[in-house]
C-alpha cells in the first residue's frame, strides 16, 4: 500500500510538472513574438505628413503577423528599387488608424539604428542622449537606405507609398 501511495504521488507530481512545462512553453511562444524593435505610436501629430486618420486602433497579435508578412512583400519589391536586405534588423514604428471607410491603416516608419540628439541638462551642459523612439516618431530627411517609411492597408492586405530615403 506504501508503494502504491507513492507512485501515485510520483505520477501527481510528474503530470503537474509537465502542465507547468507546457504552460511555460506556450508563453515563451507567446512573449517570443512580441518584437522588441516595434513600437506603436498613435500620435498623428508628430509627423510631417498628412494622414487621413478617424481614430487610432491597437493592433492584435494576428494583425502584428499580418503587417510582417505584408512589410516582407513590400521590402523586397525591387520595381520600385525599395529592396531592403533584412527588415527584420530595422526598428519600425507603427502609426495605426481608421480612415473614413473604416479601412484599417498603418503608417510604418522604419530606420537601422537608434540615434542620439544633443540635449541641455538643467546645469547648461550639452550632452548626447538617445532619442526616444517608442513614443516620438523619427522623421529623417535623406540618410540612405538606412530609413524608409510606407503605409499599409490591412483590410486590403496591400501596401502603398512605400519611400527609401536618398543620399543628399
Amino acid at each position: 500500500m506504501k508503494n502504491l501511495i507513492t507512485s501515485l504521488l510520483v505520477i501527481i507530481v510528474f503530470c503537474t510538472c509537465q502542465s507547468n512545462n507546457n504552460q511555460k512553453s506556450q508563453l515563451n511562444i507567446s512573449q517570443n513574438l512580441i518584437d522588441t524593435s516595434i513600437a506603436i505610436i498613435n500620435d498623428s501629430t508628430q509627423l510631417i505628413i498628412h494622414l487621413p486618420i478617424e481614430s487610432y486602433w491597437i493592433p492584435t497579435e494576428e494583425q502584428l503577423l499580418q503587417i510582417d508578412s505584408i512589410l516582407l512583400l513590400a521590402t523586397q519589391d525591387t520595381s520600385n528599387y525599395t529592396r531592403i536586405l533584412d527588415f527584420k534588423k530595422f526598428y519600425k514604428q507603427y502609426v495605426c488608424y481608421k480612415d473614413s471607410t473604416g479601412d484599417l491603416l498603418v503608417y510604418v516608419n522604419g530606420f537601422c539604428h537608434l540615434m542620439e540628439f544633443p540635449k541641455q541638462d538643467s546645469s547648461g551642459t550639452w550632452k548626447m542622449v538617445p532619442f526616444d523612439w517608442k513614443t516620438n516618431i523619427l522623421e529623417v530627411l535623406d540618410g540612405g537606405p538606412c530609413f524608409w517609411h510606407m503605409q499599409i492597408n490591412l483590410t486590403k492586405k496591400k501596401f502603398f507609398n512605400f519611400v527609401l530615403n536618398g543620399m543628399a
